[in-house]
């Protein structure tokens, strides 16, 4: 993942957040957590809904 700047988004329900920041943490991703990000499903489909709408990407993009 060193030689690569693309951003990982772990979808997953809001009851999972506090495990994916405890495992972000670890050692192993501490040069690379920055490229992180956790969406909870419903923004998800939040976002999917705008998008087949008609309407624009979220912010959180």
């Amino acid at each position: 993942m060193h030689n690569f700047r693309t951003r990982f988004f772990i979808v997953a329900p809001e009851k999972h957040r506090k495990k994916f920041e405890q495992t972000i943490e670890l050692e192993i991703y501490y040069k690379t957590k920055e490229l992180f990000s956790f969406i909870r499903y419903d923004m998800m489909l939040e976002t999917y809904d705008h998008v087949v709408n008609g309407a624009t990407l979220l912010s959180w993009l």
